[in-house]
């Protein structure tokens, strides 16, 4: 076979080659919460063995990765996984409403206090908690 075509080939062959890395799974059109130092909000990942290896929006990512499962996710969130055995959010969203009266060392500070939310808030109801 001639040089010229053997080189030819191999030039359309490379050129053929996509660059893309491999990933298990991108996810792309959602709303990413990175939690990274800026808490910054990304539209999709590429995922290879268990790990994020990208983030970006869905056509960084689409064009740096290939995947053999691509998930669109029509807006849906992604947060980042909870290590913890169990959670209270229930309970932490309502305490994040109610008045922390920890350390406070007597009735007339913590009636102080209640007065203070009571004006901020406007609600019915005066939650507190933490008086020892």
């Amino acid at each position: 076979m001639n040089l010229s075509i053997i080189t030819a080939m191999i030039l359309v062959l490379m050129s053929c080659s996509s660059g893309k890395k491999q990933a298990d799974l991108i996810l792309t059109n959602g709303v990413v919460y990175t939690v990274d130092e800026a808490f910054s909000i990304a539209e999709a990942i590429a995922i290879k063995d268990h790990r994020i290896v990208g983030v970006g929006t869905s056509r960084e990512i689409t064009k740096r990765y290939t995947a053999e499962e691509t998930r669109d996710l029509n807006g849906a969130f992604v947060y980042p996984g909870w290590i913890d055995a169990h959670c209270h959010f229930f309970g932490y969203g309502m305490n994040l409403n109610a008045v922390d009266v920890a350390g406070t060392s007597s009735v007339e500070e913590i009636i102080g206090m209640l007065k203070a939310h009571h004006k901020k808030k406007q609600g019915t109801w005066i939650t507190c908690r933490g008086w020892d």
